[in-house]
């Protein structure tokens, strides 16, 4: 049963609490109150895909799709086409998860600071990347740093990005090494058990790594 626009401000609040709780419950409400800005504003932060169920005003309001991006950047699926030309909503749903990248428009797939900001957040966004940028050695080297740190005993994912990448055979090695050369859990040694014996004698279990 939606929620009714009938009561005013009183209403407008019992509908603001209710989204603060579960941003999805914003479906439930009436078409007004899905067109009431502050209403949406509540329920987007709380969950950022609940933009699916706001008013199609407000899914071209940047204020509105901006604050739901921020909280889930694959939000950026019910944004206007016109949000998704945004650099500005772009670069915070990048910034949220890498792989809302793809979409974006084509334009700002071939944006460098906007595709570099979601292969950091996620290396697999560079899938997304526009033909240029896969050419692009930064680009590259950056995906393929970030996947490395997220996929640490999966060397394939680094050939995959390497092998969709347009670099030459020789840039694509000098990316591998470098990617090699800057792993840190391979320029850590293992600790001598003998090292690691604590005040009772006891060997104790060593520090797990964390791969920042």
């Amino acid at each position: 049963m939606a929620v009714e626009n009938n009561q005013g401000s009183d209403n407008k609040n019992a509908a603001i609490a209710l989204v603060q709780k579960n941003g999805r419950l914003l479906e439930r409400l009436s078409d007004a109150l899905k067109g009431n800005e502050e209403v949406v504003i509540a329920a987007v932060k709380q969950n950022g895909q609940a933009l699916e169920f706001a008013s199609d005003a407000l899914k071209k309001n940047k204020t509105v799709v901006l604050a739901a991006v921020k909280q889930h950047g694959q939000a950026l699926t019910f944004g206007s086409i016109e949000m998704k030309h945004d650099r500005i909503v772009v670069l915070a749903a990048v910034q949220q998860d890498g792989e809302a990248l793809f979409l974006a428009s084509q334009e700002l797939k071939n944006d460098k600071p906007v595709v570099l900001t979601a292969v950091k957040q996620n290396g697999l966004a560079f899938y997304y990347a526009s033909t240029e940028l896969k050419g692009d050695k930064e680009v590259v080297l950056a995906a393929a740093a970030s996947v490395r740190k997220a996929y640490p005993d999966d060397p394939k994912k680094i050939e995959n990005i390497l092998s969709d990448s347009t670099l030459s055979d020789e840039d694509k090695e000098r990316v591998k090494q470098e990617v090699k050369k800057n792993n840190p859990l391979a320029a850590q040694p293992p600790v001598p058990s003998a090292k690691l014996k604590g005040h009772d004698g006891m060997v104790a279990k060593p520090p797990e790594r964390q791969v920042k």
